[in-house]
């Protein structure tokens, strides 16, 4: 909430509400899988490191997912993030890599956040396109998610792991 509305929110920032939110969630449920299991306090910080990483990839991709995705495809509401005054990677990206003109466009145009029309909406994604954002968060993503893959690759290879290797590919990709 202190973040809220906040058009100077740093990325650095970002990972952190990331971390203390999603990632800490599936963090701690991949390491309470782990100790359950017995596997042992080494097995069972890996087993917390993937699922922080995962966490990571699986929310920037839903907040790439708020801008560009179709709800039919992705089982979920779309643009509903920026009218509630939620700034995140894509929109934080975009204002650190515009220019002065572009700049000042998002932030009017993310400062009106609930009166937002579809001109609004269509501006806003040239700007995210034009800025180089969508394709940052896309290649962020797949970086978090071949970082929790890599983890993984630690563990002996079993029908579990491979069920977890497929979480990481839906949390990147999500069709629904």
């Amino acid at each position: 909430l202190q973040q809220k509305n906040d058009l100077d929110l740093a990325e650095e920032a970002y990972f952190d509400l990331v971390d203390q939110k999603t990632a800490s969630l599936m963090a701690a449920s991949t390491e309470i899988g782990a100790l359950v299991g017995q596997l042992g306090p080494e097995r069972s910080a890996r087993f917390r490191s993937f699922g922080e990483s995962l966490g990571r990839a699986y929310q920037v991709t839903d907040d790439l997912f708020d801008y560009l995705g179709d709800p039919d495809e992705i089982g979920k509401g779309v643009r509903t993030d920026l009218p509630e005054g939620k700034v995140t990677l894509p929109l934080i990206r975009a204002l650190a890599a515009a220019g002065p003109r572009d700049r000042a466009t998002l932030r009017e145009i993310a400062g009106r956040r609930s009166v937002l029309e579809a001109d609004d909406w269509r501006t806003l994604l040239v700007l995210l396109e034009k800025t180089g954002a969508i394709e940052y968060c896309r290649e962020k993503a797949k970086a978090l998610a071949v970082e929790s893959i890599a983890l993984l690759h630690a563990e002996p290879a079993s029908p579990w792991r491979e069920s977890l290797e497929k979480a990481v590919a839906y949390a990147v990709q999500r069709i629904h």
